[in-house]
């Protein structure tokens, strides 16, 4: 039976103007498509989200920075 890898969704979906979302890092397409992909390719997307909220964090956003710092509190 193949089992498929966990979403990095975090319940915390807010799309900016590039439709990244916030809350995990995901672009729209990624989130929509996060099925079809193969685990192969949603552990180098999930990869790419963890790069991209750093990134996002070191570019001062808050509500970014806030979900990073409560998700690492749970």
């Amino acid at each position: 039976m193949k089992t498929i890898m966990k979403s990095p969704c975090r319940k915390m979906c807010t799309l900016n103007e590039d439709d990244l979302c916030l809350g995990c890092g995901r672009l729209l397409a990624e989130i929509t498509s996060w099925t079809s992909y193969s685990d192969q390719q949603r552990a180098a997307i999930s990869e790419q989200c963890k790069r991209r909220l750093s990134d996002l964090t070191a570019g001062g956003s808050p509500f970014v920075a806030a979900n990073l710092k409560a998700d690492k509190n749970s």
